[in-house]
């Protein structure tokens, strides 16, 4: 058993410790075994703390009393090679140039090394940008921090290691509110998702808008992640803010597959948003032919119309969504004849802007 002090250069004391067989008299690396001590007690990077001759342990270094350290400042030297490390998922060129003191929070534009790391999947590579000192709480222009970017990208180590480091896992980000719930969701990364959920996240998270993970993954058209959360007993009604239902995000986000889903698993077709506006009429005013198409076949109503008039029908042909037309079955005489008013005031509205025929095509 001895009692080894760590002192600056300047003598001052920096921590002292026992060293023991218990903890096999700091291993066979005393620096690193030092350094990590360092680090806790000083908040300090042990990438960048000069203790002894690195890969000797205690006894090989002559049992010493007290070891003196040095404490280097970071340098920028190598951020290009170190991000190019991290993207080739190189965890030895990493070490290697964290090892030369580089600053492990240098950045390429909006994407801070750690961030990189998330994105690459590379949980030991952000393992020792953290132990650089990396920033854990670094966010990115939406306000978005590493547990967001891991479970976007599906990076399952990086997330692991994040939560272990006690990352808030339903935090939200600043611009959307988005938890890293509802990225994953939104990416359709399965195995992220559930691993979140095992972990505690809040499966009724909202963003800014009131919009749940159901309706993330309905807006892109995530049907597995919609099955999941729907086994789980999520409400396939839920409404936003806006009073939009899962399947009328996919609808307006022209979502086939998810709005197939939706219909089969019970949705209600002719729900409506607070503007009264149906999924059928956000398909049309968005022009998506196919969901208007899926949505008509379904028997959604056509003649449903927003509190303030509209219909599918006369939004799709304002907007010039011809296709939606054929898709909601109309006979273009027909709706030429029962609308004529409006017709005329549209073909005048576009004489004006120098268009050219309404039904031109």
């Amino acid at each position: 058993m001895a009692n080894l002090r760590v002192v600056n250069l300047a003598g001052e004391l920096i921590l002292e410790t026992l060293l023991c067989e218990e903890n096999d008299y700091g291993g066979p690396d005393l620096a690193v075994y030092l350094g990590k001590l360092v680090q806790e007690r000083t908040g300090f990077p042990s990438f960048r703390i000069a203790l002894v001759a690195a890969g000797k342990s205690w006894h090989q270094l002559g049992q010493p009393s007290e070891v003196q350290a040095v404490f280097n400042q970071a340098v920028n030297d190598f951020s290009a090679d170190l991000l190019t490390a991290i993207r080739a998922r190189d965890f030895e060129a990493a070490r290697e140039i964290l090892e030369k003191h580089q600053d492990p929070n240098c950045c390429d534009g909006d994407d801070c090394a750690a961030r990189v790391a998330c994105i690459a999947g590379s949980g030991d590579i952000l393992e020792i940008l953290l132990q650089a000192g990396a920033d854990r709480d670094a966010r990115n222009a939406d306000g978005e921090g590493l547990l967001h970017t891991a479970a976007a990208h599906g990076s399952m180590e990086c997330a692991r290691l994040l939560l272990d480091l006690n990352a808030d896992i339903d935090e939200s980000s600043e611009e959307s509110g988005f938890t890293a719930l509802h990225m994953a969701a939104r990416s359709g990364q399965m195995d992220m998702f559930r691993q979140l959920l095992e972990a505690g996240a809040k499966r009724d998270a909202l963003d800014q808008t009131g919009a749940s993970v159901l309706h993330s993954a309905a807006e892109h058209g995530q049907v597995q992640v919609m099955s999941y959360l729907l086994d789980l007993g999520m409400n396939i009604e839920l409404t936003e803010e806006a009073g939009a239902t899962p399947l009328y995000v996919a609808a307006e986000s022209g979502q086939l597959e998810a709005v197939r889903f939706l219909i089969q698993a019970g949705a209600y077709i002719d729900t409506e948003d607070e503007s009264g506006a149906t999924p059928l009429y956000a398909a049309s005013q968005n022009g998506h032919a196919d969901v208007v198409d899926c949505l008509v076949k379904a028997g959604a109503d056509k003649e449903k119309c927003k509190r303030y008039g509209g219909s599918p029908l006369s939004i799709a042909t304002w907007r010039g969504h011809f296709d939606v037309l054929d898709a909601l079955d109309e006979d273009l005489e027909s709706f030429k004849a029962h609308n004529s008013g409006f017709l005329q005031e549209l073909q005048a509205l576009l004489d004006e802007c120098g268009g050219g025929s309404l039904f031109s095509r």
